[in-house]
């Protein structure tokens, strides 16, 4: 039997419907969860604050988006093929297929086109769209907490957005503080500092971007430093005392000011510019090569969904697992080893010389010649 050209017209179709509708659902996943990760990391505690309202937290969401999208959209277009193909072949469709005389590469060919779609976005996406959102993320983070800095402080509710510090107010009136509590923690967040106060106030200081607070009529508590949870060993017994500045900065939260973007910022015309700028300096040097490492990582992380789904269809078809768990685990590996090697790449940015730049294209050659061996093999059978 030989199909028509309708009928494989249908059968493309069909591949295509498949592994895209399961690709979307995959990536709808993979932004949310690492969306999650940044949104508590980042601006989650500016929400609960009061600083972030909740119109321009949604809009810090959304420019997070492009950002994730990076990692999310390769690794989702390699679980869906995993989880598609996987099925087709555990209900035997694939060999069905191919046993009317339909090569393998003619029935995946949908999922090799959708990969190079999937490619194209992803190198827009890298190379400008999401350098642009994460600029426009920090520089609106960035602007709302200095707008905002007194809101930190809430009464009658635990603040804990400043490193190593735990705060609790009893009522606020404008900057006039009252019944203030602090903790101030070590590593393993013990208490090794405990102050309250009566009164106090609050400053903003805003060209070292910092808050002032002063705290008035209280007592102090100093832990053992070796173990802070050793009451029965402290020597320094509660003190008072009648005035008591505290600052606490903001730069963790705003993160370090720089007068030149990351490199994560840029988009590829400002890399290639600031490149050109650092080789005339030192051609080659250490912070061009951060620069050349940002540009190679960013045309490699678009190639990855070509890579994927070159090492995913054979490997699906020859697992032959229907089982979505089996398939996201799969997945979960071949995207960790990926990562890694790509990360040691950019670890190895300090060592110019051994073109580390080159280096992070290592798992995609890996991946392909390891894809196309066995892509040969698996349509054999």
């Amino acid at each position: 039997y030989v199909y028509s050209k309708n009928e494989m017209k249908l059968l493309h179709r069909y591949v295509l419907k498949e592994t895209l509708l399961t690709t979307m659902l995959t990536l709808s996943v993979f932004v949310f969860i690492l969306m999650a990760g940044n949104v508590i990391k980042d601006i989650l505690g500016l929400l609960l604050s009061n600083v972030l309202p909740f119109g321009v937290f949604f809009k810090l969401m959304s420019l997070l988006i492009p950002y994730v999208m990076v990692y999310a959209l390769p690794f989702a277009l390699l679980t869906g093929v995993l989880l598609t193909l996987g099925r087709l072949s555990a209900s035997s469709e694939i060999t069905a297929m191919k046993s009317t005389g339909v090569s393998l590469f003619n029935i995946t060919l949908p999922i090799f086109l959708l990969a190079i779609v999937s490619a194209d976005v992803s190198g827009f996406i890298n190379f400008y769209y999401a350098p642009k959102a994460r600029t426009e993320y920090k520089e609106m983070r960035n602007r709302v907490v200095l707008d905002n800095p007194l809101n930190f402080l809430q009464a009658k509710r635990f603040i804990n957005v400043f490193p190593n510090y735990s705060i609790y107010i009893g009522e606020k009136d404008g900057n006039e503080l009252k019944d203030f509590w602090i903790w101030e923690l070590d590593d393993q967040k013990r208490v090794k500092l405990f102050l309250r106060a009566n009164e106090g106030s609050l400053i903003y200081n805003k060209k070292t971007q910092t808050l002032l607070l002063t705290l008035l009529d209280g007592t102090g508590e100093h832990r053992p430093d070796a173990d802070p949870e050793d009451l029965q060993d402290n020597t320094n017994p509660v003190v008072s005392f009648q005035k008591l500045p505290i600052e606490l900065p903001l730069a963790h939260l705003l993160g370090k000011v720089k007068a030149r973007k990351k490199a994560n910022m840029m988009t590829v015309n400002e890399l290639l510019d600031e490149i050109e700028r650092e080789d005339l300096v030192e051609p080659m040097g250490e912070k061009s090569m951060k620069l050349r490492m940002q540009v190679h990582q960013n045309g490699a992380m678009a190639f990855a969904s070509i890579s994927f789904v070159l090492i995913a269809i054979p490997l699906a078809i020859r697992v032959g697992r229907k089982e979505t768990m089996v398939n996201v685990v799969i997945a979960l590996l071949l995207a960790i080893v990926y990562y890694f090697i790509m990360n040691m790449a950019s670890w190895l940015s300090q060592y110019p010389h051994i073109r580390p730049d080159i280096i992070v294209w290592i798992p995609n050659v890996v991946y392909c010649i390891i894809g196309l061996v066995m892509f040969r093999r698996v349509n054999r059978y």
